[in-house]
């Protein structure tokens, strides 16, 4: 199993609309200090007694909007249900004490430090839906926000900062890159009404958002999952809840091993209704208000899927039993075995599966009908997490035992609180490199990096302007991120250009939440000057190493790159180091008069020799190269006129020689690059001499003038070439 994903305890359902830059920031900040910074203290007193509710649905929801508007943590928690919330005290109070310690604190230990909040004119409409249930919806109004950034605490800073850079680089992705985006010092703005409107079903005119309200023991209250189930209803068009009938509550089991069994025998099944009956009457009574809705999601999920007659069948189930001294009992799965079937495509399918306490295996056939074996266990990332057994728990109630949702949730919560430290919560939250680092790097030396249990080491990188470098992991799941002075990552497996100088920070980290050793090697880049139409030597010791070579170049040129060895890769950058394209003609043009260089790398991880060659692109190169026509004088018998003809691949040359002289008979003779000698002699006195090339490569050849009939005199050469 991966790593999990982190969005932090409480965090709000995804919004149909991207927030704006100002309200993404004050979400993050009450997701990081509201529930991780002190909360608990606010739970724990809201739920040691009842607050006797409000009078009407109504006044619940002002004192709601009042308690937030007061950043009163427990006036807020006292305006809910106390069913839903009553179990999470403890697991609160524990969380509370972590989170300071692990820097969520705002300044002065004040949980909303750096956060004001202003209600402004909220109106109300209140529908009753049953004798215990109304819908408050929210009909106009505002809450102004006010956020200091010098107040918050630095790992929400951090936090919100990291959120920042990724939003930039989605928004960014295919684009040219931008500077990021900088927290200010202050965020200012306001979540309107209007902004929170939704759409029904994702269609059709926009509603007003509301809360769902719940009537107990006379008194009104905040109903958190009577108002996340009426939106799970209004947004995927399903039938609404029924809260204008009383029913009779439905039996319990005998035991707590009774009653997780029964409800997995509801979940084979898909039986809704069967399966609300074994949950806790107190929590979860809102099931069976929306049990028909939830009937009709799981249609639509089967639907989706093109899935029809599913079910499943369970072998066997054992089931451990362990008290728990808050009350309830931990019933763990230790061993199920199964069969799921269903039908696709009009073909049933069949998939046995099963779990030993540690791995669930599923074996079955695929859609092409080949067999298909897949395994997940509990790992070294799900244990440090705190996650070690599947289990549910269940509560008394009624005279037997029922499934308690929010408790088991509870329970996993306890398991995983304690494994929360800094390294843990720093990973989870991607900002690692607000760590101290454990040590420092040097370029150019490899570095074995111990990775603590999070699976992740912070380094320093000091690092002067201009510098130019690069960085490797040889571990295939290890991989490094590398963050300048600012705390913002440089591009990843490119070249780092250090635009200032200063500490850097390297994060080596590796997939797995464990510890280990990752070799991390940061290689400066080397320069060397280059001379174009001059070929250079050079080697490259691994993957990591880069070498550019520097020369000057002027505008309207066109350029080619030659490497003979295939596992060398060579990138012509203009003066911004920026790359410049290649033509269909394998040729760089060349824009602006400036510094270039050629970057030369390798993917390989053995040491490549190579030699480079950059020059102007051509056809040919008739004698010295500055123009395409020579000339020259046979001064008498036994003179011979050298001139080297260079011709570039993919052209078809034809040289002409033609004597001045009228009784001049001149013999051409081609020498190949391998030696070879071929004369040409066709024709007589005072007429041309004419030889075709036909190359594929890149080569030199030699042609060598003479007279035949001793006849001295001038002789001009020209050279023409044809596209292929």
């Amino acid at each position: 199993m991966p790593p999990p994903t982190w969005t932090g305890p409480g965090a709000p359902p995804p919004a149909p609309t991207k927030p704006k830059r100002g309200l993404l920031a004050v979400v993050l900040v009450l997701v990081g200090v509201l529930a991780l910074g002190g909360i608990a203290f606010a739970i724990i007193q809201a739920t040691s007694g009842s607050s006797g509710g409000e009078e009407d649905p109504e006044a619940a929801a002002r004192a709601l909007a009042e308690a937030v508007a007061a950043e009163d943590p427990a006036a807020a928690i006292a305006t809910m249900n106390p069913d839903e919330v009553r179990t999470l005290g403890d697991l609160y109070g524990d969380a509370r004490d972590q989170a300071a310690e692990l820097g969520f604190a705002g300044k002065g230990d004040n949980t909303f430090a750096g956060v004001d909040l202003t209600t402004k004119g909220l109106t109300y409409e209140v529908e009753e839906l049953g004798p215990d249930v109304a819908k408050v919806t929210v009909t106009g109004g505002s809450i102004d926000y006010d956020v200091r950034r010098s107040r918050l605490a630095p790992k929400v800073q951090a936090v919100i900062e990291q959120q920042m850079e990724e939003e930039d680089a989605d928004e960014a992705e295919g684009q040219e890159p931008e500077e990021p985006d900088e927290l200010d010092e202050r965020t200012t703005g306001s979540v309107t009404a209007d902004d929170l409107r939704y759409q029904p079903d994702g269609s059709g005119p926009e509603q007003d958002p509301f809360l769902m309200m719940v009537k107990r023991d006379g008194g009104w209250y905040v109903s958190p999952m009577y108002t996340a189930a009426e939106y799970v209803a209004a947004l995927n068009g399903l039938s609404p809840g029924r809260f204008d009938e009383e029913e009779d509550a439905e039996a319990t089991a005998e035991s707590p091993t009774e009653a997780v069994e029964q409800l997995s025998e509801a979940i084979a099944d898909i039986d809704a209704d069967a399966a609300t009956a074994q949950l806790s009457d107190d929590e979860l009574a809102i099931l069976r208000s929306y049990r028909a809705g939830v009937a009709e999601l799981i249609d639509q999920a089967f639907d989706e899927a093109e899935i029809r007659d599913a079910g499943a069948t369970v072998e066997s189930l054992e089931l451990d039993e362990q008290p728990l001294d808050e009350g309830g009992v931990k019933v763990v799965v230790t061993a199920v075995d199964g069969t799921v079937t269903w039908t696709e495509d009009g073909e049933d399918r069949r998939a046995d599966f099963t779990w030993d306490g540690r791995c669930l295996a599923v074996t079955g056939e695929d859609s092409d009908g080949d067999r298909s074996d897949s395994e997940d266990c509990i790992t070294a990332d799900t244990r440090r997490v705190g996650l070690t057994e599947a289990f549910l728990v269940a509560v008394e109630e009624d005279g037997g035992w029922r499934v308690s949702p929010v408790s088991t949730l509870l329970e996993y919560g306890r398991q995983i609180l304690p494994k929360l430290d800094r390294p843990l919560v720093n990973r989870l939250t991607a900002i690692q490199h607000t760590d101290d680092a454990v040590g420092e790097v040097t370029p150019g030396e490899p570095l074995d990096a111990k990775l603590n249990d999070a699976g992740y080491a912070v380094y320093d990188l000091e690092v002067e302007e201009g510098d130019a470098f690069t960085y490797s992991v040889e571990e295939d799941d290890a991989y490094a991120l590398v963050y300048d002075p600012d705390s913002q990552v440089v591009d990843s497996f490119e070249v780092v250009e250090a635009a200032v100088a200063g500490t850097y920070k390297v994060v080596i980290q590796q997939e797995h939440f464990d510890t280990g050793t990752a070799t991390l090697t940061v290689q400066p880049v080397a320069e060397e000057d280059l001379t174009l139409g001059e070929p250079v030597e050079g080697e490259l010791a691994d993957d990591g190493e880069i070498v550019e070579y520097v020369f000057e170049a002027e505008a309207d040129q066109e350029l080619t790159i030659e490497v003979d060895n295939t596992d060398v890769v060579a990138e012509l950058l203009d003066a911004d180091r920026e790359p410049v394209e290649e033509t269909v003609d394998d040729t760089y043009p060349i824009e602006d008069d400036g510094e270039y260089r050629v970057r030369v790398s390798t993917f390989e991880e053995t040491d490549e020799e190579y030699t480079l060659l950059v020059d102007e692109a051509f056809d040919f190169r008739l004698g010295d190269g500055t123009t395409d026509a020579a000339e020259g004088t046979i001064t008498g018998p036994g003179s011979v006129l050298v001139i080297d003809l260079e011709v570039n691949g993919g052209a078809t040359v034809d040289v002409v020689v033609t004597p001045v002289n009228p009784y001049l008979d001149v013999i051409v003779t081609v020498v190949d690059p391998d030696g070879t000698q071929t004369p040409y002699n066709s024709q007589g006195p005072g007429l041309d001499e004419g030889v075709t090339f036909f190359p594929d490569d890149p080569e030199t050849f030699e042609l060598r003038i003479a007279a035949v009939n001793n006849v001295a005199g001038d002789v001009t050469i020209e050279a023409t070439s044809t596209e292929e």
